[in-house]
């Protein structure tokens, strides 16, 4: 019955904008093959093989004088129980230091008037909201980041239902981010996200009695949460969808992401991968899925059916520049109108962007993490820049992009935040120890010079072939058996492979080399131990590149800084 409905209202549609015979032409059509409704109206021209351009409602963010205010927060806490009966308090909530422990929300009050705060602590109000932990690797920072969510009768904040606070316990300037998204608003193709200074005090009524004494817990950067208002807010299509990418790279196949009306669908392992924001069904999403990973279709086709070209090569021009190198799975939106195929990429999370960078090869040179080699595991990425065209227009855009961020953009921005996070941090004892007054002005003179910095590394780093995976070892009559995967060269040089083995990580003990295969397997008659294994690509001008596994001597210490690039390691009995 479900299935005859949805067949009566896309004929109804249909018949809105074709008439009765129309109508009746693409049933037949439909009834005679396997299309699917969209794709149908994708061949019929009814959807347009050009995407809309995506825009943004930039009179959101004011003025410059509003990105100098710093926002005073206030937030009372609540005595709150889990479960179990345990109370929490906003100790035990800061000494979190592992992002898969269930993490409590505490029952608040939050204003931006002390006075408020204090009717509230007395008991004179009720609460408005919840407070709890946000982020990742950074809590087990002894400086914390907070989500609050504000109850749905209470008036929104600066807009705003959801209120991200954003310590970056990692970046020594404190301003990454709000510079990363304030440069957004200068381009084309791209949204932005309001963001904020806000200096932050909080009251727990479960460890104090003193209902005046509040601590402050000094600078936050806030930063607006991707969901249908936001949507709304800047001018896109709140009955879209909406997914924050947790962990994805456009592999098809993967057992979470089902549509909602399948029977084995649970929305919380979708989110492992996609985040919902926003949108109930998936339908979309699943067919762009199953396109991309099409061999049998033209990847330019499949880019200008599901994506939009300009915000595609925009989104990856700006990442590269700035350096937000850890998008290759996560920290970004993927958008689509209801009424559209359309894909749209929407920035997220900059505050690992803007540093210098150490992934190095062995000869010393900036290695697999580089340009368009960051994104190679990426299904759709690789596809798209095994064309030579889709990586001139790449170029194309990043010259663009760079024209309009080298015009003193990021000088003045860093001129207009340095008395803050001088004020804040460097001028006030309580947080002077997070870092010292050297790290934080090294980091701004990193920030001045980042794009150009990572606009010439990529025009290096398009000259190397594409990063690889090694595979297991297999053990044969002949020896151990080696595996990798087939490497790529932008610029169609021949390229070929040197495996190496060495008795320690670093490779100052190797016992074998093998240089110039082309395969991609090869066998080693080696001694029972253990060893250490890695393989180099090189091409025909002598341009070198490694593979994308990463070996940690300490497992429990699986920092992106600390791991050893490229090697992998194997037990031979």
């Amino acid at each position: 019955m479900k299935k005859q409905l949805q067949i009566i209202l896309f004929l109804l549609v249909l018949f809105s904008l074709l008439g009765w015979r129309a109508v009746r032409d693409l049933n037949d059509n439909l009834a005679e093959t396997s299309k699917k409704p969209a794709d149908l109206l994708w061949d019929l021209g009814i959807v347009s093989a050009e995407a809309k351009p995506l825009t943004d409602n930039r009179a959101l963010y004011g003025d410059a004088a509003d990105d100098s205010e710093v926002f005073p927060l206030y937030v009372v806490v609540l005595p709150t129980k889990t479960e179990d009966g345990e109370t929490v308090t906003f100790s035990d909530l800061n000494a979190i230091t592992d992002y898969r422990i269930a993490k409590p929300r505490l029952n608040a009050f939050t204003t931006a008037d002390r006075q408020e705060a204090l009717d509230f602590a007395a008991g004179s109000l009720s609460g408005n909201s919840t407070i709890t932990l946000r982020g990742h690797s950074t809590l087990t920072s002894e400086k914390k980041s907070y989500k609050i969510r504000l109850n749905s009768e209470t008036k929104a904040w600066q807009g705003q239902m959801t209120i991200n606070l954003n310590k970056h316990p990692n970046d020594e300037s404190r301003m990454r981010n709000k510079i990363a998204f304030d440069l957004l608003r200068l381009i084309p193709d791209l949204t932005s996200m309001q963001s904020r200074f806000v200096h932050l005090q909080v009251l727990d009524l479960s460890e104090t009695a003193d209902l005046d004494t509040f601590t402050d817990y000094g600078l936050f950067t806030q930063i607006e949460q991707g969901n249908e208002l936001f949507l709304k807010t800047h001018g896109l299509d709140q009955n879209g969808n909406l997914y924050k990418v947790n962990y994805f790279e456009f592999h098809a196949g993967i057992t979470q992401l089902k549509n909602v009306d399948d029977p084995n669908y649970d929305a919380a392992k979708f989110d492992e991968i996609l985040g919902i924001g926003a949108g109930r069904n998936h339908l979309k999403l699943l067919q762009m899925i199953a396109d991309v990973n099409n061999g049998a279709l033209d990847i330019d086709k499949i880019l200008d059916k599901h994506f939009c070209r300009d915000n595609y090569f925009a989104w990856l021009a700006f990442n590269i520049l700035v350096g937000n190198y850890d998008t290759q799975t996560q920290n970004y939106y993927l958008y689509s109108p209801h009424d559209s195929l359309t894909w749209y990429f929407l920035p997220w999370d900059y505050d690992g962007s803007m540093v210098y960078r150490q992934f190095k090869d062995v000869d010393g040179n900036p290695a697999q993490l580089i340009g368009v080699a960051n994104y190679w595991s990426n299904v759709l990425h690789s596809r798209v820049f095994r064309q030579a065209h889709n990586l001139n227009e790449l170029n194309q855009k990043l010259d663009e992009l760079y024209n309009i961020l080298g015009k003193g953009a990021i000088n003045a921005l860093v001129a207009r935040y340095q008395p803050l996070i001088e004020q804040y941090y460097l001028n006030n004892p309580g947080f002077s120890q997070e870092f010292t007054a050297a790290e934080f002005y090294e980091n701004l003179d990193t920030i001045r010079a980042i794009v150009q910095h990572n606009y010439e590394l990529y025009y290096a780093s398009i000259e190397k072939p594409m990063p690889i995976f090694l595979g297991e070892t297999e053990a044969t009559t002949d020896g151990t058996r080696f595996f990798w995967s087939s490497s790529f060269d932008l610029q169609g040089d021949r390229i070929s492979y040197t495996l190496q083995i060495s008795k320690n990580s670093r490779f100052t003990d190797i016992v074998y080399t093998k240089s110039r295969l082309t395969a991609t397997t090869f066998t080693v008659a080696l001694e029972p131990g253990e060893y250490y294994w890695r393989v180099f690509v090189t091409d025909s001008k002598g341009e070198r590149q490694r593979a994308f596994d990463v070996y940690w001597e300490n497992a429990a210490d699986r920092n992106i800084h600390t791991g050893i690039y490229g090697i992998r390691k194997i037990s031979v009995k």
